[in-house]
């Protein structure tokens, strides 16, 4: 599943006033005549107004709006609207973030087989939309592989300076004992057999709501493992989510909210010279020759969407020459494209834009799991557009696997597969 710690940017978004060192800048928007607004004078003084904290999910949440911010009342209801804004991201993560040990998930967590624990509305809804991921995509989405995802070393306490690395067998509390050595076998056997999602069970009584663990524990050298799930990833969708109705609510038309970069709600773009509604220039992340992760390997232009990314090129650490990322498939207990002998390959990058935010978050890390010939077969039953970068360690280019029409490569080792 995917795990969004902090990160850098993975999806740069070109504007006109952006915070970041972000790439791809320039003032060429594209008008599309469908989008005409009203010339009404109150938007002509329209500007764009930009806020950030780091004080959620462990990443960077930023929002953007246009509004004639020369009026004091404009300014005050922008104020108030952040407040909101950061008042949803902190609901969502005291009720899903394993940071706390009182939210829902790490109480569900301490449980042991058969024990329920009472959660909130909001997780259940949350949880609702996990299982819909999880049965659309045959289980390729799938948050109960976290303690998967801790063994293999990509969860916070396995992190040191940022750099992902993993203890030489699973309960080691030693710190100076960490290895580069792969986990054992029967660690990764006996995990996969905590990774029924069926079995985290949710039950409503009147407005309660409860999760029970009907998961068995495995017991591995003499110790006693349950069940575990982390919707950390979903979560920063889902909270894109409610404050894409929450600007909906309050009128805005033009702007954007980015929680985690991985996880965007885009609006409309705002051309103050034509005082017409245009497309935001997004750039995907080139997930291959860029260690800095600050350059795109192709941009397009949109509004009104959804967008949400997964990859194998952030979270990793390498052994033997090979990568080893943060996202594991259920069915193996393995990062995905673990070498098969001297090769490596697989999806190295999912971007869709789609209208929800929480279930794009599920999908992409989803087709991550599948690997590009059924990611594209699900996709072909959808309207959801999408770009995928696949890879061969053998090959020094990058196939491009997109149905997006407006999609410009800007790398030239990225080549585009005509589909």
């Amino acid at each position: 599943m995917k795990i969004k710690l902090i990160t850098f940017i993975l999806i740069i978004i070109s504007l006109a006033s952006c915070l970041f060192g972000c790439n791809d800048i320039n003032g060429d928007k594209d008008i599309d005549s469908d989008k005409d607004i009203d010339s009404d004078k109150t938007q002509l003084a329209y500007t764009a107004k930009t806020v950030a904290t780091q004080n959620y999910f462990n990443t960077n949440s930023k929002l953007e709006l246009y509004d004639d911010f020369s009026l004091s009342e404009k300014e005050l209801k922008f104020d108030q609207t952040w407040i909101k804004v950061k008042e949803i991201l902190k609901q969502v993560e005291d009720n899903i973030s394993l940071a706390y040990s009182t939210s829902d998930i790490a109480r569900y967590n301490a449980l042991s087989y058969g024990q329920s624990v009472e959660i909130s509305k909001l997780t259940a809804d949350i949880l609702e939309i996990a299982k819909k991921a999880y049965k659309d995509t045959d289980g390729a989405y799938n948050p109960t592989v976290y303690p998967l995802v801790d063994l293999w070393g990509f969860t916070p306490r396995f992190t040191n300076n940022a750099q992902f690395i993993k203890v030489e067998e699973y309960d080691r509390a030693n710190r100076e004992a960490y290895s580069t050595t792969l986990p054992k076998q029967e660690y990764i056997d006996g995990f996969c057999k905590l990774t029924d999602f069926d079995n985290a069970i949710v039950s409503q009584n009147n407005n309660v709501y409860t999760l029970t663990k009907n998961s068995k524990d495995v017991t591995i050298n003499g110790k006693t493992y349950s069940q575990k799930l982390d919707l950390g990833g979903i979560g920063k969708g889902y909270a894109c989510d409610l404050v894409t109705q929450l600007l909906q609510k309050e009128g805005y038309k033009y702007g954007y909210f980015s929680c985690g970069s991985s996880s965007i709600a885009i609006l409309s773009n705002f051309d103050k010279k034509t005082h017409k509604a245009t497309d935001y220039k997004v750039g995907f992340t080139a997930p291959r020759n860029n260690d800095l992760l600050s350059s795109s390997y192709a941009n397009i232009k949109t509004s009104n969407k959804a967008l949400s990314s997964s990859g194998d090129y952030e979270h990793k650490y390498i052994i033997n020459g090979f990568n080893y990322c943060h996202i594991i498939n259920p069915a193996n207990g393995m990062p995905i494209n673990s070498p098969n002998g001297a090769v490596q390959q697989g999806i190295a990058l999912v971007s869709v834009l789609a209208q929800n935010n929480a279930y794009c978050d599920c999908l992409t890390t989803a087709l991550c799991v599948m690997g590009i010939d059924k990611a594209k077969e699900f996709l072909s039953k959808t309207d959801y557009e999408y770009s995928i970068v696949t890879y061969n360690s053998q090959e020094e280019t990058y196939q491009v696997h997109s149905n997006i029409d407006n999609l410009n490569l800007v790398d030239s080792d990225y080549k585009k597969v005509e589909e």
